[in-house]
């Protein structure tokens, strides 16, 4: 499923977003802001990635408490659709 599918099929046209340099504090609070368990990651006008709830789950499980001070950033290689395996990646390099 491509991100446009997910967006073609939302009853409103607003989607809501993160920025790679948001903190995964502030990821979380759009989240809940907004009941909704993923939000696309942008970077300047480019989609770098998906940021969810079990983004957070698997980075708190490493870290703790230190996952929240994070950014929402994805890997250098810029290459991966969802963050879930950035983060992984991060949290176990720390």
């Amino acid at each position: 499923m491509t991100m446009a599918r997910v967006i073609a099929g939302k009853p409103s046209a607003e989607v809501f977003t993160v920025s790679a340099e948001m903190t995964v504090q502030q990821a979380v609070e759009v989240l809940a802001a907004r009941r909704i368990g993923a939000v696309p990651v942008i970077e300047g006008d480019q989609l770098v990635g998906i940021f969810s709830e079990r983004d957070l789950i698997y980075c708190a499980a490493k870290e703790g408490g230190g996952a929240l001070t994070r950014r929402v950033r994805i890997g250098r290689g810029g290459t991966r659709s969802s963050l879930g395996s950035s983060s992984l990646q991060r949290c176990s390099e720390s």
